[in-house]
């Protein structure tokens, strides 16, 4: 059987009495999150945990830099983990480390969303009505050698602006 990235787990230990509501599969049969499982712990960075959903509810793109090997993604995967039940459509990872073509960020974001192209459209104009009506917070991984091309997909999405700019103030991330 295919393994299938599950999010991390919280530690329930000790919470026997507490009962967990899992979401149930979308109509499209896709997982919500396809966060990888984290096979070991995750210690410390307790306060940049919390920054990190501090400046989450106040901005739709955040950037964590840091030299190779800090943490970056771990960081990242973590602190998205645990907001996974604020984000009613879920939490998908866009992984381009494999990538080398700056054209196929796009994609890359279009194929983990389940986003199809129509012909005679921009891929990029489909990804921003796919995410237009959507709460989906989009964690993407190893911008550094394609940053133009992350910066030209992050301006054309939907819920980049504050919240306060948008109709009705809908929270969105990506």
């Amino acid at each position: 059987m295919r393994d299938r990235p599950q999010p991390a787990r919280k530690n329930t230990a000790g919470d026997f009495d507490q009962a967990v509501e899992l979401r149930g599969m979308p109509e499209d049969g896709r997982s919500p999150n396809n966060l990888p499982l984290q096979l070991t712990s995750f210690v410390g960075r307790v306060r940049e945990l919390a920054k990190f959903e501090e400046l989450l509810a106040d901005h739709r793109l955040l950037t964590l830099t840091g030299p190779g090997g800090s943490g970056k993604t771990r960081l990242a995967l973590t602190a998205a983990s645990a907001m996974a039940e604020d984000f009613e459509d879920g939490i998908r990872l866009v992984e381009l480390a494999p990538l080398s073509d700056p054209d196929l960020v796009p994609q890359a974001a279009a194929s983990v969303l389940g986003v199809r192209g129509t012909p005679g459209t921009p891929l990029v104009d489909s990804l921003f009505l796919h995410l237009e009506s959507r709460e989906i917070l989009l964690v993407v991984d190893n911008c550094e050698h394609l940053v133009d091309a992350c910066a030209s997909l992050a301006e054309t999405m939907p819920g980049a602006a504050h919240p306060g700019d948008q109709p009705g103030g809908v929270r969105r991330a990506w």
